[in-house]
């Protein structure tokens, strides 16, 4: 008896087991399903501790500037960073869009593995919402026209009211591409005496002439102490002015049409300028060339200068009379209601324009450049022959009339605005603009002067082409090695035209009045985190198209073919990528079999990787 009931027992001990798992089991099927992404959505997904999804955006750092995070856990550097489930049919198609906001100097090697499951039991994702304006973004107004340069003793608080920057940079425009560089920080020698670096040593305070580098053609402001003397020794130097016979001088020849003379004026006389033309040190003043030059035209805002060694047969028929005419009527109008206008450095009521052949021979006959724009010049306290201390262009005299002129012009003139709104400011100077945001203001306000493609076209082609190799923040192109990189300018480009098109054309205003750079002068312009700007930048990327451009559609002389795909067959092998950071990739995933499976990601966590599924 005692043993049946023993058995019964056990029996329904069994029995009540068997119901509780059949009972946790439908608990388990019936819980609620896992989102699944929606066709034509873009969905966020949500890695661990360490990505950049995660981030906060006032976390964010110019990523040169951050301490890497530690890796959560992983083999090595490289750790899992996430993994999310998804349900792959024939119907549909699925790609990913994986972007690194870590340091643009490194490469970050991203993993992604798939495995089978049997049914989709996480998707850590969220939509992503439209970009939308916020009411207290903080406005920045344009300057007023042809704004005073401060003056000895006001503004910034030093004798003689200077105010230079240790790494200014030197806007110029080489003969394939607009181009620019700074001298980099690493070259900078020991702080003399006097007031303190500031913001990391970006800029400072005190008597200043140029910092050499022995590979930069032009120059922006820095100290100078001489690579000769230890460190604790700080010498200067004073650069004697030559004198000049100007009776010696020959005479420019010009037409009548390159004349503006509407009204008899007092005969202008001829004037001196200096450029940095050796190979050898920026700090020798011995490197730059006094050149004179005389009055070959004006207009209502513009005088233009010849360099006096250039016959009126050297120069292109009406070079002169179209300068005048795109810079007085097309590009500073416009620019007025883009950026403002050039600070009138040297007050005579003119932007000085100089044409001249030294710049096809610079760096003693090395490098050649179609124009530029010097930081310098629009610097208070900075002495010849260092800066011409003049609201100046420069033009290659090689040049000729045509489209690719107004291109050229509306891209150097609004590295002029940018210096001036920056230097030339009576309430002193604000800080150096990164390189990357810099050429993205000049390559976006050349496009909406509408001169075409032909400066543009290329670079945005190589972008799409391999836009894993292009990173987007460089705040110091030169020192990078990217300088005249045609894939980081047309990631620049579309990155800013994207935000232009989004935020509106007075953003650029905005950004070049702005106190902060880089990063942090685009989250206060447009009111949004950097990291959520660059991810909608990518999905816009991934459809083909910026609002204002279709990416897939011929552009100029090139046929672009829209951002390229990495295609992965998920039931293959793991599928590798090479990002460099703040760049990004996009991967479109395929199976042999619909059913779901498990993404994995792994990277070292300092890629700070933004991941974004878009469900076709």
């Amino acid at each position: 008896m005692s043993a049946r009931r023993t058995v019964v027992a056990i029996g329904l001990l069994a029995a009540l087991i068997a119901v509780a798992c059949l009972r946790a089991e439908s608990k388990i099927v019936s819980h609620p399903a896992v989102p699944h992404p929606q066709p034509g959505c873009a969905y966020a997904i949500q890695l661990c501790e360490g990505s950049a999804c995660l981030i906060p955006h006032s976390d964010f750092r110019i990523p040169h500037l951050t301490a890497p995070p530690r890796s959560p856990r992983g083999r090595g550097e490289d750790a899992v960073l996430g993994s999310f489930d998804l349900a792959l049919d024939a119907g549909g198609e699925c790609e990913l869009i994986v972007a690194s906001l870590g340091d643009a100097s490194q490469t970050f090697h991203v993993e992604l593995e798939a495995r089978r499951r049997p049914r989709v039991e996480s998707f850590p994702a969220v939509a992503v919402a439209p970009l939308s304006v916020s009411a207290d973004v903080e406005r920045i107004e344009a300057p007023s026209p042809l704004s005073p340069l401060p003056r000895g003793g006001e503004g910034d608080g030093t004798k003689g009211g200077l105010l230079a920057r240790a790494a200014t940079r030197t806007r110029h425009q080489a003969t394939d591409s607009h181009s620019a560089f700074r001298t980099p920080n690493s070259a900078l020698h020991p702080t003399p005496p006097g007031p303190p670096l500031r913001r990391g040593g970006r800029y400072f305070r005190g008597p200043s002439v140029v910092e050499s580098h022995p590979h930069l053609p032009l120059a922006g402001a820095s100290r100078w102490s001489s690579p000769g003397h230890p460190a604790s020794q700080h010498s200067t130097f004073n650069v004697q002015r030559s004198t000049f016979d100007v009776s010696s001088i020959a005479t420019i020849g010009t037409s009548s049409a390159d004349l503006v003379p509407p009204n008899p004026k007092p005969q202008l006389a001829p004037r001196r300028f200096f450029l940095h033309v050796s190979a050898g040190p920026l700090e020798d003043a011995c490197g730059h060339v006094p050149i004179m030059a005389r009055p070959a035209g004006e207009g209502r805002l513009v005088r233009i200068y010849v360099d006096a060694e250039v016959a009126a047969a050297d120069l292109a028929p009406g070079l002169v009379a179209e300068t005048i005419r795109l810079l007085d009527d097309e590009i500073i109008p416009r620019s007025r209601e883009l950026l403002g206008e050039h600070a009138d450095v040297d007050g005579d009521g003119k932007l000085a324009v100089l044409l001249t052949p030294w710049l096809g021979k610079l760096r003693g006959g090395k490098t050649s450049l179609n124009g530029c724009v010097r930081a310098n010049d629009f610097q208070a306290g900075i002495e010849a022959p260092f800066s011409n201390s003049a609201d100046l262009v420069y033009l290659n005299s090689h040049l000729t009339c045509g489209p690719a002129l107004k291109t050229l012009l509306a891209h150097e003139y609004t590295h002029a605005v940018c210096f001036s709104r920056r230097f030339a400011r009576a309430a002193g100077a604000l800080p150096v603009e990164d390189d990357w945001l810099n050429e993205a203001m000049a390559h976006v306000a050349e496009n909406l002067h509408e001169t075409g493609w032909s400066n543009l076209a290329e670079r945005i082609e190589s972008f799409l082409a391999a836009p894993h190799t292009a990173p987007l923040v460089v705040p110091d192109y030169y020192r990078a090695g990217l300088w005249r990189d045609p894939a980081c300018r047309g990631a620049t480009f579309l990155f800013l035209r994207f935000c232009v098109d989004q935020f509106g054309d007075r953003l650029l205003g905005k950004l070049a009045g702005s106190p902060l750079t880089g990063p942090r002068n685009l989250e206060q312009a447009t009111g949004v985190p950097f990291p959520e700007l660059v991810r909608h930048w990518t999905i816009a990327l991934a459809n083909d198209r910026i609002a204002s451009l279709p990416l897939s559609s011929k552009l100029g002389d090139r046929q672009l073919q829209g951002m390229r795909r990495i295609d992965w067959k998920v039931d293959g092998a793991p599928c590798a990528v090479d990002l460099r950071g703040t760049s990004a990739s996009l991967v479109r995933l395929s199976a042999a079999s619909p059913g779901p499976v498990r993404v994995t990601l792994r990277s070292a966590a300092s890629a700070k990787l933004q991941v974004t599924l878009i469900r076709r």
